[in-house]
């Protein structure tokens, strides 16, 4: 298997490619994975059970989102969305009659 396709494999399982270059030529490549926090499939699994519809936001690739959200079993998800667009978003989901809480675990 070639070097692009695997790595295109890859960013269907939802990983990062980061290319290494040394003196402008390519050295390496690293693929990096969001680690998900043990406590958050348990988190996310009390909530459901309170009748709550879970929902991710992030500026993840796609690829990446859905990879957590199938991890987590997290439906519905907008990814790509950048941090200045984010409350538009949960405008979005406000003006559709839901009543959205927001979680933040990023750096935003």
């Amino acid at each position: 298997m070639a070097v692009d396709e695997t790595i295109r494999k890859q960013f269907s399982f939802g990983k990062t490619c980061v290319y290494v270059a040394v003196e402008n030529e390519l050295a390496g490549v690293m693929l990096l994975a969001d680690v998900i926090k043990d406590s958050a499939a348990e988190a996310i699994s009390q909530l459901r059970a309170m009748g709550l519809e879970i929902g991710m936001i992030t500026g993840d690739r796609s690829e990446t989102a859905r990879s957590i959200a199938d991890e987590l079993g997290i439906d519905r998800i907008m990814a790509e969305v950048l941090p200045h667009e984010k409350s538009g978003a949960i405008k979005q989901l406000q003006d559709q009659g839901k009543v959205v809480a927001w979680w933040g675990m990023g750096i935003n």
